[in-house]
């Protein structure tokens, strides 16, 4: 009984394991690019919304290799500049890159943001 019982539960755990394992690839996201950058086709145009969200994915992204920084200050701070760049762009539809980039028009828009809110750390 108990060889049934341990073979039930070799069979169990590697069902379990592919099942998991399968979700895990399912839901990956490939290295190299924020979520955002990924969603929308390349050359397809953004609403106003999807840039917003867009420019805080690829400030986070860009801030996420930075040492010793308090992420909850960093996604606050990126948030803050997402909505700067977004006041400094006008309309309500933008173009993405053939990449799946930025434009260097959204670029420096955000590099502008970042400048007015990431705040020196005081130390």
């Amino acid at each position: 009984m108990v060889r049934r019982m341990g073979a039930a539960v070799a069979v169990a755990v590697f069902l379990l394991g592919g099942c998991v394992s399968a979700e895990k690839q399912a839901a990956k996201v490939p290295a190299g690019k924020p979520a955002a950058a990924q969603a929308a086709a390349p050359g397809t145009a953004l609403s106003r919304q999807a840039l917003g969200r867009k420019l805080l994915d690829v400030c986070v992204y860009g801030q996420a290799s930075v040492k010793d920084v308090d992420r909850q200050r960093m996604i606050a701070d990126c948030r803050c500049a997402a909505d700067t760049a977004m006041k400094g762009l006008e309309g309500d539809s933008f173009e993405t890159t053939r990449s799946g980039g930025l434009t260097p028009a959204q670029r420096t828009a955000l590099n502008g943001g970042v400048a007015a809110c990431f705040k020196p750390k005081a130390g």
